[in-house]
């Protein structure tokens, strides 16, 4: 089965879509990974084209707060088939943050997005009014 991102009705955010492959995937019909005649591999994936994000449900201005206000990234609207389900999406060009609602939400121990910033300076000064302080920034 080929795969990819594809936002969905589903449980999650994705579901399965024909003509792309999920990396480490393997073809069952042909019973290997996508390849050409040659060797070479026919799928080169370029880029990430967003970083998801698990939140806690109702916790919206939170993120806002911390993503959109001090971040600086504009909220974008999402499709009304995922905006029924809260959470909120930040897009600034390339720059594409994904915050989907878990019920079950739990923070993660260590998984976390890594930002490259101009003025770091001001970003940790400005953060103590933020929802959340950052941790480990280096002044």
């Amino acid at each position: 089965m080929l795969r990819s991102c594809a936002h969905s009705e589903g449980t999650g955010d994705h579901e399965d879509r024909p003509g792309s492959r999920q990396a480490g995937t393997e073809d069952a019909e042909q019973g290997s990974q996508a390849d050409d005649v040659t060797g070479d591999r026919i799928l080169i994936v370029t880029q990430i084209d967003h970083v998801q994000l698990a939140m806690p449900a109702d916790e919206e201005d939170r993120a806002l707060g911390f993503y959109g206000d001090l971040i600086g990234l504009p909220e974008v609207p999402k499709p009304p088939h995922l905006a029924k389900r809260g959470g909120c999406w930040l897009e600034r060009g390339a720059l594409k943050v994904h915050l989907g609602v878990d019920l079950g939400f739990r923070p993660a121990q260590k998984a976390h997005p890594g930002l490259v910033v101009e003025g770091l300076d001001a970003l940790v000064e400005n953060s103590g009014a933020a929802a959340s302080p950052l941790y480990g920034a280096k002044t």
